[in-house]
């Protein structure tokens, strides 16, 4: 069985690859939609739900045995970039390694999708939604599909996700700009201007007790490995500085952008408003263009996450879920009222967006194994 898995994984993958998909502008993302639907039909029944972009995203069922499952994976990715050994749209297998853009993120995922839909034939009770703009913010994708769908299943499982992990939430992100006003004018008569950069000194430091605030609110879930911290932690970082465009004017304002995640099962607006009172305080700033959330959290003790999550994280010999420190499109399937769960072929290596990204046959062959055994377990 597992040279056949592996046969066909790694003919999938080989060919997704060769596809340039980058969110919104590949000139493969009409092929390898087509492709992808056609697989897709050798298996199931399939329904196209556009997004209002018009990104086309794929919806297989299979009616079997056990909880209604939603498997979701991306086929889009991020530009290339430079750096690269070898053409970046093109496999290149070397030992247990494939290369190549998007290999990790997210087409292997794509491949152990099509491998659970290929082996349900009413085996389990199976969806498995291929989305393609993952990469730019989801709304069009796996924020369609839910739109299109509701809340139809029992579990959603997220491929686009770590090896080693189990993941019951995702931080998500909240940005948005930090203004510091001062008073414009010409740099020959400073003496009549309010240069705000030299508040800037003043602001970051106090940007900077704020992010320690941050950083001792901790989650229930455990930090991914290699972290500083046991538990996921909030964090708040200044990221963008502007001010100005001409050496002979002083601006009226400078700009700082900022990144502030959240904690899993933290309350976006009550995190939006501490942040709002903090730099309320402050003289001459003032807070704007706030946006974002994306955060989820997913009870480790409903049944169908502590049978299905507790098999994997058996495997893994770990004994509770991680928290995710970025976001994914669990935020589509958690905010539809689905129990979510992130679980797969990246490993910590894998360099996703990066040169040379990579994905290990084995991995993909030990994750699509052990999705298959928590599949069989939930119908016990």
């Amino acid at each position: 069985m597992q040279s056949d898995l592996k046969d066909y994984m790694l003919s999938l993958l080989t060919k997704l690859i060769s596809m340039d998909t980058v969110s919104g502008t590949g000139k493969s993302l009409a092929d390898c939609y087509e492709y992808l639907k056609k697989e897709m039909e050798n298996h199931s029944r399939v329904l196209t739900i556009n997004g209002k972009d018009g990104t086309r995203n794929l919806l297989a069922k299979v009616e079997g045995q056990g909880p209604r499952v939603l498997v979701a994976a991306h086929y889009d990715v991020v530009p290339p970039g430079t750096g690269w050994s070898s053409q970046p749209f093109e496999a290149r297998v070397e030992g247990d390694k494939v290369f190549g853009r998007g290999a990790a993120d997210d087409k292997g995922g794509v491949a152990v999708a099509m491998a659970l839909l290929r082996a349900s034939k009413g085996r389990w009770n199976l969806s498995v939604a291929l989305t393609g703009d993952e990469e730019i913010g989801g709304s069009n994708g796996l924020g369609a599909v839910m739109e299109k769908i509701g809340r139809a299943y029992d579990l959603a499982l997220i491929l686009d996700s770590f090896s080693r992990e189990v993941h019951c939430g995702a931080s998500g992100v909240v940005s948005g700009s930090i203004i510091v006003k001062g008073r414009g004018g010409h740099a020959g008569y400073p003496h009549l201007a309010d240069n705000p950069l030299y508040k800037l000194p003043a602001i970051i430091n106090s940007l900077k007790e704020f992010s320690q605030i941050r950083e001792k609110k901790l989650s229930a879930l455990k930090a991914p490995v290699g972290s500083p911290r046991d538990r996921v932690w909030g964090r708040f970082s200044p990221t963008v500085i502007s001010a100005g465009d001409r050496t002979n004017v002083i601006p009226n304002e400078v700009i700082i952008k900022f990144d502030m995640r959240l904690l899993p099962e933290e309350d976006r607006d009550t995190a939006i408003d501490e942040l709002r009172s903090f730099i309320g305080k402050l003289p001459d700033v003032e807070l704007s263009e706030v946006k974002g959330g994306g955060n989820y959290y997913t009870d480790q003790n409903v049944p169908v996450v502590t049978t299905f999550a507790g098999h994997i994280l058996n495997k893994l010999n770990e004994k509770e879920c991680f928290g995710e420190l970025g976001g994914d499109d669990g935020k589509y399937t958690a905010g539809a009222g689905i129990p979510t769960v992130g679980y797969g072929v990246i490993d910590s290596d894998s360099n996703i967006h990066g040169s040379n990204e990579f994905v290990r046959i084995s991995t993909m062959l030990t994750v699509t194994e052990n999705i298959m055994e928590a599949l069989d377990k939930l119908k016990m």
